[in-house]
């Protein structure tokens, strides 16, 4: 053991395994290599360890600072607080009391510390994990990743792109300038990033709010956990287990993973990826929305008046209490409109639509034969689609360019067929049938009393009951029931045809065309004009109308004829006929 004293001493060590004490920076301490494992234990603040010397020992309870060499150097501290560099080799360093800064170089340099040993920190340019009892990490030159301990540790960045992980405890993380990556697992963990600090990301094993300027978020693990996004563009991953996602304000990016996930939308800019088989999965949305591929169900939210559409896949779409527009797409998809004046789009006859009771004027789109269901109140046939069919309420059905058949229901229903030739199924004395000029030829099966409106031609009766047909001023073609039916085409040339029961056929035209079948009832004309060909073959009886000087002319039957107030001439034909003038 060498001591110099007080003065400015030279210490020579020799072959041993010396021990030099220093106490001023103009001491010099001299080893030659190989001669034994040498300590310099010093009170002062020294430039560094000479060559060939291993150890320093700070003494003494000042702030001091160590510095090694290229050796593999033991580096020991006092109680004050020192700075303690090892330099290139694979030092060991032990800070003691104080609160202490070790600089790491080396990826093999070993820090010791006491429990209550200061709040300790660390400046490393390798990538290091604290130790035990070691609080802080500071990466410089380019290090890139730094990892915590079960304390509440503060870890800094760099420039470069670091990768940040403080382990159990409540940890404060800053990256810096590069993309850095952030690993959270306490709800207490914070991460700094400045503005224009690089596009970042959090790793986080429990559910997590992004803060300010970090972009990204990747949940890990299985468990069923949460993220949030801030008011940048988020890119938000799940996990395996079933998570919920919400970007926040920013145009978002939101990947499921394999669970069934829910998806928070607050823009219709927001993409949300899923694989194939990862789940039964739901967006959730304040805007209008298109669901991407893989994802089965969207909710709509609010009450604005927004619309959504689905995929290729069954999807449940769901209204808000907006006057919502719904398009499941081409799957087999169940809707559910809510509220609004809610109008559904249909392309699957296995499409389903639910709506309340109460829940607005709804219309239904579609371009397959479609019925509506309860509580729907409209319909409308578009592209291909033939047939229409309405509910008990009071519907709105309109057609397309096809022939189709609109069936309105129990309802006063309004049905407008359009440019076809087109079919209407009336049941209720309050169903209106519109149609344009030159909108084709068309027919209205009527099971009650029912006129023709305009620019419909033909009326056919339905079902047994004794009701009546009345045309308009076209060339209508009247067919009636099995019942007892009155037939009275008004002012066109129109054809009639009777059917089973006892028939009246009205005719003020003399182009009027009657059609019966024999057998099927005892059959009347009343007419206003004379007859000039003989009464239709299998009508029975024939009245003239009026005051007009009318004449007839009987068929093969046994007719009854009779007259009215003017002068008739009455032929009966080949039959037994009965004539009354």
């Amino acid at each position: 053991t060498l001591d110099g004293g007080a003065g400015a001493d030279t210490l020579v060590g020799g072959a041993g395994n010396d021990a030099f004490i220093v106490d001023a920076t103009t001491d010099v301490v001299t080893e030659n290599p190989n001669e034994g494992t040498d300590t310099v234990m010093t009170s002062v603040t020294l430039p560094g360890l000479v060559a060939n010397v291993e150890n320093l020992t700070l003494t003494g309870s000042s702030n001091l600072n160590a510095t090694g060499n290229t050796a593999s150097n033991v580096l020991t501290g006092n109680s004050g607080a020192n700075r303690i560099d090892g330099g290139s080799g694979a030092d060991t360093m032990v800070g003691d009391a104080g609160n202490d800064t070790y600089v790491v170089d080396n990826a093999a340099d070993v820090i010791t510390e006491l429990q209550g040993g200061g709040t300790d920190a660390v400046e490393a340019s390798v990538n290091y994990a604290l130790g035990a009892e070691v609080e802080n990490l500071t990466l410089t030159g380019t290090a890139l990743n730094g990892t915590g301990n079960s304390l509440a540790n503060v870890l800094t960045g760099n420039a470069s792109a670091n990768r940040l992980d403080g382990g159990q405890g409540a940890d404060t993380m800053a990256g810096g300038a590069g993309n850095d990556t952030y690993v959270v697992d306490n709800a207490a963990d914070i991460v700094t990033e400045a503005p224009s600090g690089g596009t970042d990301t959090v790793e986080a094993s429990f559910s997590y709010t992004l803060g300010a300027e970090v972009e990204n978020l990747t949940l890990t693990g299985a468990a069923d956990i949460n993220g949030t996004g801030n008011g940048v563009a988020n890119t938000l991953r799940g996990n395996a287990g079933s998570n919920v996602l919400d970007g926040g304000a920013g145009i978002d990016t939101l990947i499921g993973g394999a669970g069934n996930d829910t998806y928070i939308v607050d823009a219709t800019t927001d993409a949300i990826t899923e694989n194939l088989n990862e789940g039964t999965d739901t967006v959730t949305s304040t805007a209008t929305y298109a669901l991407s591929a893989n994802v089965e169900n969207l909710t709509l939210v609010g009450n604005t008046a927004i619309n959504a559409t689905g995929n290729t896949a069954n999807n449940v779409l769901t209204g808000n209490s907006g006057a919502n527009r719904i398009d499941g797409g081409s799957g087999a998809d169940t809707m559910a409109g809510g509220a609004g004046n809610d109008t559904y789009l249909v392309d699957n006859a296995a499409d389903v639509i639910t709506e309340l009771q109460g829940g607005g004027t709804d219309a239904v789109e579609a371009s397959v034969n479609y019925a509506l269901g309860a509580e729907v109140e409209n319909l409308t046939l578009t592209g291909t689609a033939l047939n229409g069919t309405g509910n008990s309420l009071a519907n709105v059905l309109t057609g397309n360019a096809s022939a189709n058949r609109l069936d309105g229901g129990q309802g006063a229903d309004t049905m407008a067929g359009g440019a076809g030739n087109d079919t209407y199924v009336v049941d209720n004395a309050a169903d209106i049938v519109t149609e344009a000029p030159s909108g084709g030829t068309d027919t209205v099966e009527a099971s009650l009393d029912y006129t023709l409106g305009a620019e419909v031609e033909n009326l056919t009766l339905t079902g047994s009951s004794g009701i009546n047909a009345t045309g308009n001023g076209v060339a209508n073609t009247l067919r009636g029931n099995a019942g007892n039916n009155t037939l009275d085409g008004k002012a066109g040339n129109d054809t009639m045809i009777g059917g089973a029961g006892n028939d009246t056929y009205v005719v003020d035209s003399t182009a009027d065309a009657i059609t019966e079948v024999a057998g099927e009832g005892t059959d009347t004309v009343m007419s206003s004009v004379t007859l000039t060909a003989a009464l239709a073959a299998n009508v029975e009886n024939l009245t003239l109308t009026g005051a007009s000087n009318l004449n007839a002319v009987g068929n093969t039957l046994d007719n009854l004829m009779t007259g009215n107030s003017g002068a008739n001439n009455l032929n009966g034909g080949a039959g037994n006929d009965t004539l009354d003038g």
